[in-house]
This record gives structure tokens, sequence and C-alpha cells, in this order.
């Protein structure tokens, strides 16, 4: 199988269509590759936009897609990053924090990635904590991927063999369940065949919709994987789902599934295969060539993280996310919508995740821009609390050692007491994905326990 062209660049980079070793049709194929990435836009599924801002409603209505803007001579990746391929040209956009980097480390950056993603609540994808030291294994994104969902549904299906209530209609010589008196009109009393019943019951079944989709997912990814690590797993999976109906499957479908709370592991499994039925598209006569977009908005990913690892690490701090309320009142109604990335009230401390690289103090202002300023001293003044922190990550391989700044802002509405807002990066990158616990949570907790 031959492996697709790839095109590795950080957010907000841009590449000359020439990269593309252009068809014999370069209009033709951008005119099909933004048409894909269009239907990608409005089927995504595995995350939505949480900002109630003007930007956030404006993207979450936009019909056209805001994973890349295109030139007349080539194309910038946005504010997304992750993978997408189509017929058989394959781009990779990675977090801004590593752009810089004199060696690029690719496959440590997706890893890092997936780490991320592995304390992530809100957007859903679910990555096992238990896979990510095999996961650095991988060289390929792509495979990386594929690997999540193949280690991780292994892992379950093996020790959990899932069975499910189905509704089966059927004729049977004795009433079974409850009888379906149209079908029975039609097909039975018609027919002069009235001594047999068209009937309706829920038995166990192996053979349910759960593993139909998960089986034909493994499928076709199967179609796709060259690693023969992954192609084990994967038929492994195939092999125990072997008594299961083969049949096609699409996205909607796992909207139809019906899981019991508890099975938190086979919801998992089941937004996995969402996310694969959503975005991937297979060429029976060149799977090289087939399409799929796994694209996640960095801002969410960073905020998510963050709330995420405070709350599984600091529980004692009892963090919120996402508090909403209005700024002000005007003619009786709340306006100025506002809402804390994080908020910890028993600290009394307001925590602002930007998702900003900071260029170098040469005013004074730390690299903070004048607009989060107002922004966080609207929070404080609102919440009458004296104490913002605002979190940004850290560039990697940054020549000077990053440190906290505080900014005092006296305020009547503050009863005499100034308001400070301290500005501090977090180091979340490690090549060494194992270390990443303690180094984070360290930082952290400097910040947070003395903020």
């Amino acid at each position: 199988m031959e492996a697709p062209i790839n095109i590795k660049l950080f957010e907000w980079g841009y590449k000359e269509y020439k990269y593309l070793q252009e068809p014999e049709d370069i209009t033709s194929y951008l005119d099909g590759f933004q048409s894909y990435l269009n239907e990608v836009w409005e089927s995504r599924n595995y995350y939505r936009e949480q900002e109630d801002s003007e930007e956030g409603n404006e993207e979450r209505g936009a019909k056209e897609q805001r994973f890349f803007t295109f030139s007349l001579d080539g194309f910038k990746a946005r504010n997304y990053v992750g993978i997408v391929q189509y017929n058989g040209k394959r781009i990779e956009v990675y977090p801004k924090i590593f752009r810089d980097s004199k060696e690029p480390d690719y496959r440590s950056y997706f890893n890092n990635l997936f780490y991320w993603l592995s304390y992530c609540r809100r957007l859903n994808f679910p990555v096992s904590k238990s896979a990510l030291d095999e996961v650095s294994k991988e060289d390929d994104f792509l495979e990386a991927l594929i690997y999540l969902f193949a280690h991780y549904t292994e892992e379950v299906l093996t020790e959990q063999p899932f069975q499910a209530f189905e509704e089966v209609l059927e004729e049977t010589p004795f009433l079974r369940g409850r009888l379906a008196m149209p079908e029975y009109i039609q097909q039975n009393v018609i027919t002069g065949r009235w001594q047999y019943f068209q009937s309706e019951y829920e038995p166990l079944l192996y053979d349910n919709l759960f593993n139909r989709i998960v089986k034909y997912t493994s499928r076709i990814l199967l179609e796709l994987s060259t690693n023969e690590r992954n192609r084990s797993k994967l038929q492994e999976i195939q092999f125990l789902l072997d008594e299961v109906s083969d049949c096609v499957c699409v996205a909607a479908d796992c909207d139809k599934v019906k899981l019991n709370p508890l099975y938190s592991n086979l919801a998992d499994i089941l937004q996995l295969c969402k996310m694969f039925l959503s975005n991937l598209t297979i060429s029976n006569d060149t799977p090289a060539e087939s399409n799929f977009c796994f694209l996640l908005p960095m801002e969410y990913v960073f905020e998510d993280f963050i709330f995420s690892f405070i709350k599984e690490h600091f529980p004692e701090l009892k963090p919120e996310e996402q508090v909403g309320g209005f700024l002000a009142r005007s003619q009786d109604r709340n306006v100025f919508k506002i809402k804390n990335d994080i908020l910890i009230k028993n600290r009394k401390l307001i925590v602002d995740t930007k998702y900003k690289i900071r260029h170098d103090d040469r005013d004074g202002k730390a690299g903070v821009s004048q607009n989060d300023l107002y922004q966080m001293l609207a929070y404080a003044v609102k919440r009458a609390y004296h104490d913002v922190l605002l979190l940004y990550p850290e560039k990697v391989e940054e020549e000077k050692e990053s440190v906290a700044t505080e900014f005092l802002i006296d305020s009547p509405f503050t009863h005499g007491k100034p308001v400070k807002i301290k500005a501090a990066d977090v180091d979340i990158y490690n090549s060494t994905i194992t270390e990443l616990d303690t180094q984070i949570y360290s930082q952290l907790k400097g910040l947070l326990i003395k903020a």
C-alpha cells in the first residue's frame, strides 16, 4: 500500500500548494477537499464549541469549515490540531507551542496531545491512560489513533462481553411477548395463516447494535491500517465478535444505542466508533486514499485539560468550571453574559486559561493583552474576589525561564484591597509522558496554593 503524501505544519502555519504535489487539476482537487471539510464541519460531534463569546457563536453558526483558510497559492492552518487525510494526501497540524522547536519531534507532539485528551472531560474523545505508554511507540499519527481504539476495545470486550435486550419481530407458532397486530393482520389473517403469530419480544442478545457497530468500525480500520500490531488487535476484536452480524453502520446508529450509565467504558468505545464513522470514508480500491479527519480546537483542549487536571489532583479545592453569570443589568434585564473558566470558591480565586503565547516583556505588561486584563478585572469586581490567575501554555524550548507576573489594581469596588492578577506559563510538554503528571502538578501547586 502506497503511503500518503504527508505534510506537517503548526497552528497558523502556511503551505504552498506545490507541497501537495499537485494533481493535474488542482482546482478540482481543492474543490473536493473543501467540500469534504465542510461535510466534516457540519457533522462534527466529538466536540462542540463551549464559548458564549461572539467569536464562539460565530463558529457554531458557520456553515463553511473553519479548519483551514485557502488562498490563491496555498493554504493556512487555523487553531485546530490533529490530522486530515484526503485522496492520498495527509495534513498533520500540531500545537503552536512546538513551532520554534529546533529539532521537531512529531511523535512526541501527538503523544502529548493524547495525554492532554486523556484528562479532558467536555471534549468527547475518550483516551485510556493505560494505553499512553504503548501509543508513544507509534511513529504515525493515524496509526496511533487506531491503536487507542483497538487497544481499549479489545481490553474491554475481552473482560466484559456485552449483551443487550433488543426488540425482535418474528413469526412464531405461539405468542411470545406481545402481538404485533398490523403485521399479524397483513401477513397472517389475510393470507389464512392465522394460527401463527407475529410476536414482538426483547431477548438478551450478543448480536446487538452496539456489537455490530464495533465490529464494523474495527473492520474498516483493518482495511486502513498497515501497522501489524494494530491489525492483530483489530483481528482479535473481529474474532471476539464472530457471532455478531456483519452490516454497514453509520455514525447516526451510535445514537440509537442505549447503555446503562454503569457501563462507562462501553460508552467510551461507542464514542470512539462515532468519531471514526463520522470522519472516515474508505476507498475499496485504494485504502491509502481513504478520507479521514480528526481536528480539535486547541483553545478548548487547553481549557478542558487544565480544569480536569486540577479537579483530579487538587480535589480539596473543589474547582467549578464554566460558572456563568451576568455583568450588568439594564431595564430589569441581565446583560453582558460572563463565564469563568474555573472558579475556586473556597479560595476566592478565579482561574482563566488563555491559549496564547506571551511575548517578550518589553513594556511591563508581561505579554498580557489589555483586553484580557480588563476582562479579568470585570470578573473580579463581579465576584468580589481579589485573586485572579491567568494560565498560559509555555512555549517549548523557551530560552529563558518563565516567571509569573503580578498586576495590582486598586479599586474602590474591592473594599480597599487591591485586585491581584497573576499571569503564569505552565509547561505542559515532556518527551517522557510518565513524567508529565509530576511536572504539571508541581507547577500548579505553587500557583494555586500560593496564588
